[in-house]
């Protein structure tokens, strides 16, 4: 992962997704760095990651978000 990069959530899946296009539609760029185990869904989650500078602002989404 380039240094430029920060991870400002953990969620499942799903909910990484959802956020992600939160974020996107804020002119913020995300992605998601997907941790789950290939062969048991049901273990790990995913990491979303925006660039350094929105970072501040991509948390402040999510916890409204999240609230």
């Amino acid at each position: 992962m380039h240094e430029n990069w920060v991870k400002v959530h953990d969620a499942e899946p799903t909910l990484a997704k959802i956020i992600v296009g939160m974020l996107k539609e804020h002119d913020i760029n995300a992605i998601i760095l997907n941790q789950q185990d290939s062969l048991y869904h049901n273990f790990g989650g995913a990491e979303v990651y925006v660039e350094r500078d929105d970072a501040v602002k991509a948390k402040t989404l999510i916890e409204k978000f999240n609230s």
